[in-house]
Parts: C-alpha cells; structure tokens; sequence
C-alpha cells in the first residue's frame, strides 16, 4: 500500500508530483488496532 507523504507542484508543466512511502497493510491495521485497543483500555 502506498501512501503519499509529501506532493510538490511543478510550476512550469502544472504537474504535481508525489513522494511516497511503502507499508504494508498488516503492520498498518495492527497499529491501529493496537492503539484502539489501548485507547478502549483507557476509557474504561
């Protein structure tokens, strides 16, 4: 999966360029779940 973590505008073509990152999805969804899970510990 890839995200895009900075564009950059080319004034002269109006063309916008991206830089990405790779990451793969597993380790996304298991961060978020992680946070989540903590987030709803917290809560209680």
């Amino acid at each position: 999966m890839r995200i895009p973590i900075s564009a950059q505008k080319d004034l002269s073509t109006g063309e916008t360029t991206y830089q990405y990152i790779e990451i793969d999805e597993k380790v996304l969804t298991d961060f978020f779940k992680n946070k989540f899970d903590r987030v709803e510990q917290n809560a209680t």
